[in-house]
């Protein structure tokens, strides 16, 4: 009876790993076709949108910060 059962069960581990292999392999196969189609940035505009990126960060850090500091110094005003 327990020989059975373990027969039994690693038919359904072999077939559930069966059918989720199959769904990840043609997942992957889809990926890699989809990849095939992707317009992909040339290293100079990588470069231009990189540096943008990086600009406008600072840029908002800044202001940010200068907020920060007018708030609080009116914050500290008012309470005196």
């Amino acid at each position: 009876m327990v020989i059975w059962l373990y027969v039994a069960l690693r038919g359904v581990l072999i077939l559930v790993n069966f059918l989720y292999m199959s769904r990840l392999t043609k997942y992957i196969s889809d990926t890699k076709a989809e990849l095939k189609h992707v317009s992909w940035p040339t290293g100079k505009q990588a470069v231009t949108a990189t540096a943008l990126v990086v600009l406008i960060s600072i840029l908002v850090a800044l202001f940010t910060g200068a907020l920060d500091f007018i708030f609080t110094e009116a914050l500290t005003l008012f309470i005196r």
